[in-house]
């Protein structure tokens, strides 16, 4: 805003010590600002803070680290899914070994002689 007023009042000292202190990203946009003749020219933008030339770098970083944050994201739901049914299986199968091994129970009968058949089939030395 300083910069603009001192082009309007034609104040150029103070206009070069503003311009001295721009950072590289400003410079290049009021450059190009300069080139459409903003005093003169209504329709061109008021500050060269709107012009598409300005870009923020760490705005654009911080794009890139907002697209690298959604696939950590979707990297941990998936990490968060496999566990949820890790722990739904470990769940099953305790209980189902906990019924197993319960005497009198007469409709495990048929779960536990599943289990025995399975313990005896998977070790070679049965």
């Amino acid at each position: 805003m300083y910069y603009r007023e001192a082009l309007a009042d034609k104040n150029d000292e103070w206009g070069v010590f503003l311009t001295s202190r721009f950072p590289t990203h400003l410079k290049i946009a009021t450059d190009k600002w300069l080139e459409t003749d903003p005093l003169n020219n209504p329709a061109v933008p008021k500050s060269p803070f709107q012009m598409k030339e300005y870009v923020i770098p760490e705005l654009e970083e911080a794009k890139e680290y907002a697209l690298q944050g959604a696939e950590f994201k979707k990297q941990a739901n998936e990490a968060d899914r496999t566990s949820d049914n890790y722990l739904f299986l470990l769940i099953i199968i305790s209980m189902t070994l906990f019924l197993a091994g319960c005497p009198g129970s007469r409709i495990l009968v048929g779960i536990n002689g599943c289990c025995l058949s399975f313990q005896s089939s998977s070790l070679p030395w049965f």
